[in-house]
């Protein structure tokens, strides 16, 4: 009886697993490329869902007038109600710039326009009372920090705090915040108005 010779394996089987093994790899290489290509969009994207952006003509039109810079608008709107005009706070301050009725009454007559509690959920008319009252204490203070602390937390809170050496060494800057909420509030602002000018400006 003849042996017969044992018969070669396909090699078909081999290719195929190499080939699914290179097509593996290249796939993981572009789509790492692609992650570090595309990265930075996509981050921008992320930031851009967070930090959004709504009524620019208005932010923009506003600031010129009350001399304020837009991006520090932005990251208080951001702060104060995150570009939701229809919110109201737990203390009742209201729309975008989040204005308590009491100071938008008080606001209106100073500006010699009407006013309506309802008025504050008009983005129009929001900005527009919420810029003059940010501008209105800036100049009071003197100090972009010192009007945002006032802004939270009260003008005559602010006042007394500045006549406080516990708080204020110069009577016009406070070195010390002492409602946690508020030195919070002037903290996030400040962040927020700088990821506004980074990403809209």
């Amino acid at each position: 009886m003849q042996n017969t010779p044992p018969r070669a394996r396909p090699r078909r089987r081999r290719r195929r697993s190499g080939c699914l093994t290179i097509i593996i790899i290249l796939l993981i290489i572009a789509l790492l490329l692609g992650a570090f290509v595309f990265r930075p969009m996509l981050e921008r994207m992320w930031m851009e869902q967070r930090f959004p952006l709504q009524y620019e003509e208005l932010i923009f039109y506003y600031s010129e007038l009350r001399d304020l810079d837009p991006f520090l608008v932005m990251g208080l709107i951001r702060a104060e109600s995150t570009f939701r005009s229809h919110v109201t706070s737990p203390v009742g301050a209201s729309g975008l710039m989040q204005i308590m009725p009491t100071t938008g009454e008080w606001l209106a007559e100073r500006m010699g326009i009407s006013f309506t509690e309802d008025d504050l959920f008009r983005p129009a008319y929001n900005i527009r009372m919420g810029t003059y009252y940010l501008r209105l204490l800036i100049n009071m203070f003197g100090y972009i920090d010192t009007a945002l602390a006032a802004y939270n937390g009260g003008m005559g809170n602010v006042t007394n705090w500045l006549s406080d050496d516990r708080y204020s060494a110069d009577g016009a800057t406070l070195h010390t915040i002492p409602f946690p909420e508020t030195r919070e509030y002037v903290e996030r602002v400040n962040r927020y108005t700088e990821i506004y000018r980074e990403l809209y400006s």
